[in-house]
C-alpha cells in the first residue's frame, strides 16, 4: 500500500505525515467500479441481441482486457479511474434479452 500511496499521491498528507490521497479521489476510484458495472448491464442486452452470444462474449473479453491493462499501466489517478470504469463494463454479457428462455 505504501508504493500505491507514493505513486498516486497528489499532494495530500495523511495524519502520519506520509503521502496519501484526498478522500474525494478515493471515492471516485471506488465509485467508478459501480458505474462501469451499471454501464455494462445497460449495454449487454442490446449488444448481445445485435451481435449474438458468441461475438458479444468475445467483445466483452476484449473490453475486460483493455480495462485491466489501463489499471495495470496507470501512473496517475485519471488513468486509473478510466480503467476502473472500463474494466467492469464487460460484465453480464448475454446473447439475448429473453432472460434465459427461448425468444
Amino acid at each position: 500500500m505504501d508504493t500505491f500511496r507514493n505513486d498516486f499521491s497528489t499532494g495530500f498528507v495523511d495524519e502520519n505525515g506520509g503521502p496519501g490521497m484526498y478522500p474525494s479521489q478515493v471515492s471516485l476510484i471506488v465509485a467508478m467500479l459501480s458505474a462501469g458495472t451499471a454501464l455494462g448491464a445497460l449495454l449487454s442486452a442490446p449488444i448481445g441481441d445485435r451481435w449474438g452470444r458468441r461475438l458479444s462474449l468475445i467483445f466483452a473479453i476484449g473490453v475486460f482486457c483493455v480495462g485491466g491493462i489501463f489499471q495495470v499501466c496507470a501512473t496517475n489517478v485519471p488513468l486509473l479511474v478510466v480503467g476502473r470504469c472500463v474494466y467492469p463494463s464487460s460484465s453480464r454479457p448475454r446473447g439475448d434479452s429473453c432472460f434465459g428462455r427461448p425468444c
